[in-house]
Order: C-alpha cells, then structure tokens, then sequence
C-alpha cells in the first residue's frame, strides 16, 4: 500500500512537467513568435532612437527645400532676363537637347496634375499622424506615407520619359530616382527617398514601432520629396 502511495504521489508530481512539455510543443510556432515580438527593439530607447533617424531624415527634407529655395529665384531671374521667344530659338543650340514634343509636354502636365493629387493624400495622411494613438496606426502612416512617395516618384519617371511599356507598370522607386537625377534632379532627393525606404523596411519588418512624433517627421518628410519633384518637372523642359 505505501509503495502504491508513494508511486502515485511521484506520477502527481511528474503531470504537471509533462502537461507543460506537451503544450510548449503544442504552441511551440505561437511561442516562437511571440519571443520574436519581445526581442524587438520596442524599448523606450528603440523608439527614443527611431525618432532621432525620423528627425534626421526630416533635416535631409530641410536640405532638399532650402535647395529648392536657391534655385527658385535663379529661375525666375533667368526667364525675366531672356526676351520673348529666345529659349524657344536656343533650345537646343546649347546643350544638344531637342526640343520638347506635344506627348513629352502632356507626360509633365500629367505628371504635374499626379504629383497635386498625391500631395493632397499626404496631406490627409498627415492629418492621421496626428491622431494615432496605437503602434499598428502609426505603423500604417508609415506604410502609406512611404507607398505615396514611391508613386510619387514613378509619376515624375513618366512625366520625363513617357510611358513605361517594357514589362509590369510597377517601377521601382529607388531605380526610378536614379534615372531622375540622371536627368538633374538633386541627389539630396535620391538621400531623402533612400531614407524613407529604410525607415519603412525597419517598420514593416517590425524592428521597431514608430513614436508619434517620428510618424509626423515622416510624413512632412515624404510631402518635401513630392514638392522637389514636382518643382523638378516644372523646370525640366524636355
């Protein structure tokens, strides 16, 4: 009786080892990622530095408008300075381009009309920064602040060269923004774009969870990049 008592109170004390064991293998893959969640650097101090790279994207964004600010007045300065007709006579002549064709002027007016309509839904987006209150929300800004400024892009492509006919009509921005500063627009814009892709990559691979105020600084950042590519199209002449 008492070798029957002892063997049962050592099974009693091995159950509940085992009941565990069993579920750990059971829910070993929801464990796994829930491990995953928690070893992401969602720290005060991962999100502390998540906001200082939003910032300092955000001062890349300031570079690029203080370039736009420079170059506006030479602009004007230029088209003031050169009588009526004179461009339309030396287009060309000095730097071997040709002269703009009525399908390259309608690409850059499209383009034009699609960067206005793109900055529009920033601008709503912007307003939704302001109002998160949730990781995932915030998290969402990202992700379509960031898919807004790759459209972006790809319309300042097609408003330069045109259609795209050689495969999906789905470019790739970084290759799209490496063709446009081919044709002139600033490398500060290339920098910019570059940044924002990888605060976006950093998110959406859940490394780190944006602050509010990192969501705003990267939305006015994706809005600086809509408005140096469409200053961009309204000086490129072909």
């Amino acid at each position: 009786m008492e070798i029957a008592e002892l063997v049962l109170k050592y099974i009693q004390a091995l159950s509940w080892p085992i009941v565990v064991l069993v579920l750990i293998w059971c829910l070993r893959r929801h464990l796994a990622g829930a491990i995953a969640r928690l070893s992401r650097v969602d720290t005060p101090a991962g999100s502390l530095e998540f906001t200082y790279d939003a910032q300092a994207t955000q001062e890349v964004a300031a570079e690029l408008e203080a370039e736009r600010a420079r170059e506006a007045p030479d602009a004007e300065a230029r088209d003031r300075s050169a009588p009526p007709g004179a461009a339309e006579g030396q287009e060309g002549a000095d730097d071997g381009q040709a002269e703009p064709t009525p399908d390259s002027i309608s690409w850059r007016l499209h383009a034009i009309r699609d960067l206005a309509l793109l900055d529009g839904q920033l601008s709503r987006v912007a307003g939704m920064a302001e109002r998160t209150a949730t990781p995932a929300e915030r998290a969402m800004v990202v992700t379509r602040g960031w898919h807004l400024a790759g459209q972006a892009v790809g319309a300042a492509w097609h408003g330069v060269y045109g259609p795209y006919t050689e495969g999906p009509n789905d470019l790739d921005p970084r290759a799209s923004m490496r063709d446009l500063v081919r044709k002139g627009i600033s490398p500060t814009a290339e920098r910019l774009l570059h940044d924002l892709g990888s605060l976006h990559d950093r998110v959406t691979q859940s490394l780190e969870d944006p602050s509010k105020n990192a969501t705003i600084y990267y939305v006015r950042s994706c809005r600086s990049l809509v408005g140096a590519l469409n200053d961009f199209l309204d000086q490129h002449d072909g």
